[in-house]
């Protein structure tokens, strides 16, 4: 029988889509793996915070593609506060991929544009769908599930957290047949999809993402603290976790002190800056399929330990060479369907990049009366002999 490593070796290696945040477009393809029926789920889970990189990804990959695998039971693991920062989001990324593959639910109702004391005010219903038999014009939604809502973004979100098929409890206000004081009666209707509406375009993201985390809730699923903000490979996952900033900034990589309740992990480790920073194998950081985010994630720049009269330059480069980064991914990601946000958003990372661009000034002109900075270590591609890779 072949070995656990050997059998996820066998998977087609891919790697995932970028992380997704409110605001950012949703996967739009899967990720190519085969499933891997040998492995329990909890070993699944296990090897999503193993050292080697390929093997995280196609076990997350794994998951995202294997339907033996239920929606609910990766929600149950992806609350388990014992895991760690790694294991949760990419838990979180295989939920969402779940998630946005299964079909677009929707309440087939529209609402009024009267002004109405009443914020979700129904003044059509759409044929085919359940609401169209159970909910009346001029009904007026006050609560969904016995939680009150204030507008109609709250029951979008609502609805986004069911499934077609799934039944939504709703508070209605009604004015009886004949007239008369309106009357609160609870209406079930059962959830349609979103397809049969006909309507241009998707739902937001945000609002999809807004009704996981819901849905993930009302199932009971709601662990300690969410995914890292900054994706897979970003320095956010000690801030994250609570560990950050740690007792003494300037200390040396590898002091006790730095690693305070902090486990040890060989993909993660304090760059000479004090900043927590992400290392990878040197034969990882050569993969061509990394990506651009993780890439750079990874990429080191040879300096030597402590701070010389140059540091402070040097690292205003780094940071500037990582907004400049992550400006790129922002832009790439998608801007937000709504045309001011996107001129908003416009407007923010052009200020960005400006300051971007002052800092490189400052690097250039510090550069040329720097010492030459110390070579990065290599190590062979096929050695296990890690590197480590300051980053901010």
């Amino acid at each position: 029988m072949r070995t656990k490593r050997a059998l996820i070796y066998a998977i087609t290696a891919a790697t995932l889509l970028g992380p997704m945040a409110s605001g950012q477009n949703a996967p739009n393809a899967q990720p190519r793996a085969n499933a891997i029926p040998d492995l329990t789920v909890d070993e699944l889970v296990a090897l999503l915070d193993h050292d080697d990189f390929t093997l995280r990804e196609n076990t997350m990959a794994s998951l995202v593609r294997d339907e033996d695998i239920a929606f609910e039971e990766l929600a149950a693991r992806s609350a388990d506060p014992s895991l760690s920062l790694e294991q949760r989001t990419r838990l979180d990324r295989v939920l969402e991929y779940r998630y946005f593959a299964m079909p677009i639910p929707a309440l087939g109702v529209r609402g009024g544009s009267i002004d109405t004391e009443d914020p979700v005010f129904i003044a059509d219903t759409v044929q085919g769908f359940d609401a169209a038999i159970k909910l009346e014009r001029n009904d007026a939604v006050l609560a969904v599930d016995g939680e009150p809502i204030a507008d109609w973004e709250e029951l979008v979100v609502h609805i986004m957290s069911y499934q077609p098929g799934e039944t939504i409890e709703l508070s209605v206000a009604r004015t009886p047949v004949g007239g008369g004081d309106r009357e609160t009666i609870e209406v079930p209707v059962v959830i349609g999809r979103y397809d049969s509406l006909r309507a241009n375009g998707d739902p937001r993201v945000a609002d999809r993402l807004a009704g996981l985390q819901l849905r993930l809730e009302r199932l009971g699923f709601t662990p300690p603290s969410r995914r890292a903000g900054g994706g897979l490979g970003a320095p956010m996952w000690l801030e994250a976790e609570g560990l950050w900033p740690p007792p003494e900034a300037n200390t040396p990589i590898g002091e006790t002190g730095l690693r305070a309740g902090f486990r040890d992990d060989p993909s993660r480790y304090f760059s000479p800056s004090g900043q927590p920073a992400v290392s990878l194998r040197a034969s990882t950081l050569r993969r061509p399929d990394l990506s651009a985010r993780e890439r750079f994630a990874t990429r080191g720049i040879g300096v030597r330990a402590g701070r010389p009269p140059w540091w402070e330059s040097l690292q205003a480069f780094r940071i500037a060479s990582q907004q400049l980064a992550e400006f790129d991914a922002r832009y790439l990601d998608g801007a937000p369907t709504d045309f001011a946000q996107r001129e908003a958003r416009a407007a923010r990372m052009q200020e960005q990049r400006t300051h971007t661009m002052e800092s490189l000034k400052i690097f250039r002109e510090a550069l040329e009366e720097a010492p030459a900075a110390q070579p990065l270590p290599t190590t062979d591609t096929n050695n296990d002999e890690r590197v480590q890779t300051p980053t901010d």
